[in-house]
């Protein structure tokens, strides 16, 4: 029995020696590789966790001070063994060891390094004191990888605040102010401290750009060292491209977003770089070649190749320009257009190329030209001119130029037809739709822009109300005076004004009592003068937190509770002189703050109304027309080129004069003659039926009386039915709505007056309806109301009509078809806006401008119409 007794005593020995080595506590150590060492000298620390729960520690940490750099540490697993008293202890855990830089002399303390175990954070037994000297090492070690074009240097990328203290994206570009078309190169890196796996990447939406990949393997060149803030990272790039903008504004990049999934971040954790913000200008406008495309931006070269040089007439002959440069390659030339000379359609092929983080190429232009006069043809020259922008925010203009030369034609007994248009439509070379079209203006003819005196709103205002507002104000002149003097009396109870009459009385108290009555009195009126409270009825201790919430400033309701508090005292505890007198300062002072918040409140209500007008008042001055542009030179230019037969040239210049603003009826005739030569030519663009129309139409807004212009305006309409008809498309004709036909009756200066006339009306009948009963009087009351029906309507027609002329801007399309949609760009259905139709335009809102085509209201692209202009 004895031994049975020892045995479970042994037994429970063990059991409980098992428990306590089970439940000891973790076992966290940690060591530095050296206590000394030299500025620029690489040291370790490590860090041992050993469990024997089964919990796998996690997330060690160290801390290191300032001037000390810490990459990110090695991780690995450690499994101990022990053994004694015949049992087995097993210790499992994870080593983690940083590697240290000192960039300074000095000595620095570095905490102990901790681990997460169980969700508590454990840390080694104590830290370490590493004394730095000056050594032959004074530099941090050199960043590690890079190479080529994309080699990175940690210097560079270092931050002055990390966005994440474990993981992120952040995009770099070259450039944040550039022009439309120059690339600005986005780097695009990840900072990391932590272990992770890179799962879903989604490219940044670079909306108005377009993109070329720079980057030859994205990700996986080795990282560099560098530090955000006070913290170690490594950085690697993961992509970098070129992005050439569309437009000209504050344009964005949009984000690039991965997802990462580590053991210290989590799964599928969401990183997004920072969105970028460039802006973008258009080259300036001064010193512009003809035949400028904006966003042709770069540096190029061309070269023309011309074969065979001798033909028949109304043969083919082969020219093949090749382009070269550094840039976002044009797709399109600017090629010579000569009457007899047709230009088919080129075939292209291209190479894009890098150099130096610079994206270029090439890219061939292979035209097939028939040629339909005989003798020595000069082809012309191949040109393209483009912005060669200087890296510091300018540049300047080039022209890249490659000379066709001379070939020689044949002549033949019938020369060859053109043939089918390059787009397509069957055009035959024997029906010209515009025969009888007139001759180009060889000369600028007498013009004055007509000057509409117009009657402004405040004019018919006072022409419709102040008659019968001056026989209202004559027939309640009683009325006012009567309301004047009830004001009076009602000032003798405003509170401002009593309290002013209480520091008076107070001024002249005889004794305290009486004075702290005075100054009760004042204080409450401005009290009520500054905030509208009734202060009598709010409790004393209360009264600081209500003037605060009725927006007094803290300090000033402190300081008038104050004072009344004084005023109790002071009925029912005697002061002295001195004590008196200070309340009375305080009083004064309290008060004539409260009378000026009173007043400031007052003024500021007033102040708004001034502000409002005096802004309308200014936005009306502001209101003025531009001055115009003169170009008599560049006028003779283009009537030159179209002598000559040079529509292209011809077509380019009055464009550039309208663009500068130059505004005459004989120049808008000349530029719809330029379109129509480029269309009987058959090498017109699409459009350019639509671009003829509006400038007839400009011309006639301009001079009602053109016969030419009208004519060639209904040969262009004409054309436009034909060709819609060959498509199986029906003519649209649309009527204006009534609204736009009675506004349109007559110009504003007669509406406004006519509303005058009805307003003198009203003045009468009110005066006839004063009289006693009778014919008189029942005139009077028929003319009242007839009289105000019409001063209102004719007023409506006066503000339509003058909308009509200050808002509403008339257009033209000028593209095969129009499609209407609403703001958001969603198309709205119906019937098309045909090309040469003539819309209303209206407000503008980025790309889309709302329109009106007969009763349709609707937005279209701006790209879509042509604004008419007449003065």
């Amino acid at each position: 029995m004895r031994r049975a007794w020892l045995a479970l005593a042994a037994a429970l020995a063990c059991l409980l020696a098992l428990a306590g080595v089970a439940h000891a506590a973790p076992d966290v150590t940690a060591r530095i590789s050296a206590d000394e060492v030299e500025a620029g000298q690489e040291f370790t620390v490590e860090l041992d966790a050993l469990t024997e729960d089964g919990s796998m520690p996690s997330d060690p940490l160290l801390d290191v001070p300032a001037g000390i750099i810490a990459y990110s540490p090695r991780l690995g697993t450690r499994t101990e063994m022990r053994m004694g008293g015949g049992v087995t202890l097993v210790q499992k855990g994870l080593s983690a060891t940083w590697t240290l830089v000192a960039e300074e002399p000095g000595t620095y303390t570095i905490p102990a390094p901790s681990v997460l175990m169980g969700g508590v954070r454990v840390a080694a037994a104590s830290g370490f004191t590493v004394r730095v000297t000056q050594g032959s090492r004074a530099q941090i070690p050199p960043p590690l990888g890079g190479g080529g074009d994309d080699k990175l240097d940690g210097e560079s990328l270092k931050m002055p605040k990390a966005p994440d203290t474990k993981l992120f994206v952040r995009a770099v570009p070259d450039k944040t102010a550039l022009f439309v078309g120059e690339q600005v190169t986005l780097s695009y890196y990840l900072y990391y401290r932590v272990d992770f796996k890179m799962t879903d990447r989604h490219e940044p939406a670079l909306a108005d750009f377009l993109r070329v990949g720079l980057a030859k393997n994205p990700g996986a060149d080795p990282p560099v060292r560098t530090r955000a803030g006070n913290l170690p990272f490594e950085v690697r790039l993961l992509d970098r491209m070129a992005a050439f903008p569309l437009r000209a504004g504050t344009l964005s990049t949009g984000v690039l977003s991965a997802k990462f999934t580590g053991r210290q971040i989590g799964s599928g954790e969401l990183r997004t770089s920072n969105d970028l913000t460039l802006e973008v200008r258009e080259p300036p406008v001064t010193g512009r070649p003809l035949g400028y495309r904006i966003g042709d931006v770069g540096d190029y070269r061309l070269q023309a190749e011309v074969e065979p040089r001798e033909i028949t007439q109304g043969g083919a002959l082969s020219v093949r320009v090749r382009l070269d440069g550094t840039g976002a390659l044009p797709n399109t030339l600017r090629i010579p257009q000569r009457t007899g000379i047709e230009w088919l359609d080129p075939e292209k092929r291209s190479q894009t190329t890098v150099v130096g983080g610079r994206v270029g190429g090439f890219r061939t232009f292979g035209y097939v030209v028939h040629v339909n006069e005989a003798g020595d043809v000069d082809l012309g020259a191949v040109e393209l001119p483009f912005w060669k922008p200087d890296g510091k925010g300018g540049g300047r203009y080039e022209v890249a130029r490659a000379e066709l030369g001379v070939v020689r034609v044949k002549p033949s007994a019938a020369a060859e037809p053109p043939g089918p248009r390059p787009d397509g439509g069957a055009e035959e070379a024997a029906s010209d739709p515009f025969t009888g079209i007139g001759a180009p203006r060889t000369a600028l003819g007498s013009y004055v822009p007509r000057s509409e005196v117009a009657l402004e709103p405040p004019v018919v205002f006072a022409l419709v109300l102040v008659p019968p507002v001056g026989v209202l104000l004559g027939l309640g002149l009683r009325r006012g005076i009567l309301a004047l003097w009830r004001r009076r009396a009602a000032r003798r109870h405003d509170p401002a004004a009593l309290a002013e009459r209480a520091l008076r009385d107070m001024r002249q108290a005889g004794d305290a009592k009486a004075m702290a009555g005075a100054v009760e009195r004042a204080v409450h009126q401005a009290i009520e003068a500054a905030t509208r409270l009734k202060s009598r009825a709010v409790l004393l201790a209360e009264l600081r937190g209500e003037l605060e919430r009725r927006g007094l400033e803290s300090e000033l309701a402190e300081e008038a509770r104050a004072v009344l508090a004084a005023c109790e005292e002071v009925r029912y505890v005697p002061t002295g002189e001195q004590g008196t007198r200070d309340l009375a300062a305080r009083a004064e002072r309290v008060v004539k703050r409260l009378l000026k918040a009173a007043a400031a409140r007052a003024g500021g209500r007033a102040g708004g109304a001034v502000g409002v007008g005096v802004a309308l008042v200014g936005a009306l001055v502001t209101f003025a027309g531009g001055a115009r542009a003169d170009g008599p030179e560049e006028f003779q230019k283009g009537v030159e080129a179209l002598a000559a037969g040079r529509f292209e040239d011809a077509v380019d210049r009055y464009e550039r004069l309208a663009d500068r603003g130059f505004v005459h009826p004989d120049a808008s005739y000349n530029r719809g003659l330029a379109y129509v030569a480029r269309i009987r030519a058959g090498a017109d663009k699409p459009g350019d039926l639509g671009r003829a129309a509006a400038a007839f139409e400009e011309t006639l807004l301009m001079r009602a009386d053109d016969e030419a212009a009208d004519r060639a305006l209904e040969l262009v309409h004409a054309e436009v039915a034909r060709r819609r008809g060959r498509r199986g498309k029906d003519s649209v004709t649309v009527r204006p709505t009534l609204d736009r036909v009675l506004a349109g009756l007559a110009p504003e200066r007669t509406w406004g007056i006519a509303a005058g006339v009805a307003g003198g009306l009203l003045a009468l009948g009110i005066l006839l309806r004063r009289r006693p009963k009778g014919p008189v009087h029942v005139a009077g009351v028929l003319l009242i109301p007839t009289a105000f029906v019409a001063a209102a309507s004719l007023g409506a027609l006066y503000f339509g009509a003058r909308n009509l002329r200050l808002h509403v801007r008339q257009g033209v399309v000028v593209m095969r078809e129009a499609h209407m949609s609403d703001a958001s760009g969603t198309a709205l259905g119906g019937e098309a806006v045909p090309e040469a139709a003539h819309v209303e335009l209206g407000e503008q809102e980025d790309k889309l401008v709302h329109a009106r085509w007969g009763s349709t209201d609707g937005w279209l692209p701006v790209s879509a119409v042509r604004v008419l202009r007449q003065r």
